[in-house]
């Protein structure tokens, strides 16, 4: 059994979600069978889509975080976006994933700034900063419904956190 702890950005709570390790039936009450994701040693699933695709994160040798989306067949795509840094801590967050394959999420550059990004389904990356992010921390973006509509929120130079939704 896999357990993974999920955060819901605009509720701020939590739920764990329990995982057999088999097969697939995401919409069998809130359990969902998978096999192990074996990228690296230090590696997150962030999302599961309807169809069993999973989104996450692994994190290299280097330190280096690199964004993943794993089909329901297995195939393991490597997500890095454009801008990401290579240094220790820096690189890409995969966040969750939509039922029509669109993955969000957020990436790490060289001076720690986050930027969002969007993911189509055909593997085009678009990246993203919410006006005013920029001078803070940056864009985190973590939630994407089925319609397309993203979320998330930005932390500004006081370390203030603000949430934002884009509606598409």
């Amino acid at each position: 059994m896999v357990r993974v702890w999920a955060l819901n950005a605009i509720t701020r709570s939590t739920m764990l979600y329990v995982i057999d390790i088999g097969r697939c039936r995401p919409n069998s009450e809130s359990r969902c069978s998978i096999p192990p994701v074996r990228l690296a040693a230090n590696r997150t699933s962030r999302s599961l889509s309807p169809s069993g695709d999973l989104v996450g994160y692994y994190i290299d040798g280097s330190g280096v975080l690199h964004g993943f989306l794993r089909d329901a067949k297995g195939t393991i795509t490597t997500i890095d976006a454009p801008g990401a840094g290579i240094c220790n801590g820096c690189g890409t967050q995969g966040h969750v994933i939509n039922p029509s394959g669109t993955v969000v999420g957020y990436l790490i550059g060289v001076g720690g700034t986050y930027h969002g990004f969007v993911r189509d389904p055909n593997g085009a990356i678009t990246t993203f900063d919410i006006p005013g992010a920029g001078t803070g921390r940056g864009t985190i973006t973590t939630v994407i419904d089925a319609a397309g509509n993203v979320s998330g929120y930005t932390i500004d130079s006081s370390n203030v956190r603000h949430a934002y939704l884009h509606l598409k």
